[in-house]
């Protein structure tokens, strides 16, 4: 019975805490979303789980385009499609830097994507790469700004060692113009993959 209640009281100590902090934070949703910006951010860069679990997810589509090339051997017509940012390259040294300078995106955005330093997402360039071995196309869909970054976004990605980076396949946001009315929606890109 002593064992219980030893027991008992952290948990009732560390529910009775959670309880303050949840109303401090509610009080002051600034506070909340830096806070969830922080936490977020020292996860991806530090947590071995992070890791874990995008290698998971890429070993998870690697056994998909195997099963795909089981019932459609030496189809050319195959494509991965994929985004760029926290998908293929990590960039929370980019957010972490706005932590630290109280600002946010777009803030120093096309500075950082002309270093061309992001890191690979562990697991990102094998799984590509392992795509392209096996005849794939891969498409590049993007919302970075193509009149700005196009040139070092490829150029961090080639230092990656990801595979098929031309303009055929790399396809970043374009400018708002009348037949572009809606710039960030990617489905005009997509539709011109599946064309």
């Amino acid at each position: 019975m002593k064992t219980k209640f030893v027991f008992l009281i952290p948990v009732i100590f560390f529910i009775s805490c959670s309880n303050v902090q949840k109303d401090e934070v509610k009080n002051d949703d600034h506070n909340f979303s830096d806070h969830a910006l922080t936490m977020a951010t020292l996860y991806n860069y530090y947590a071995d789980e992070y890791r874990a679990l995008t290698y998971q997810a890429y070993n998870i589509a690697s056994e998909r385009v195997d099963d795909i090339l089981k019932d459609q051997p030496g189809n050319d017509m195959l494509a991965i499609v994929v985004d760029i940012d926290e998908t293929l390259i990590d960039n929370s040294p980019f957010e972490a830097l706005m932590i630290e300078r109280d600002t946010n995106y777009p803030y120093m955005w096309n500075e950082w994507c002309d270093l061309a330093r992001a890191r690979a997402v562990p697991g990102a360039v094998e799984f590509l790469q392992y795509a392209d071995a096996n005849g794939l196309n891969i498409f590049y869909v993007s919302n970075r700004k193509k009149e700005y970054v196009q040139a070092s976004s490829m150029k961090n990605l080639e230092l990656l060692g990801f595979p098929q980076l031309d303009e055929h396949h790399f396809m970043l946001r374009l400018a708002w113009s009348d037949d572009n009315q809606n710039p960030s929606d990617k489905q005009k890109r997509r539709d011109e993959i599946t064309a």
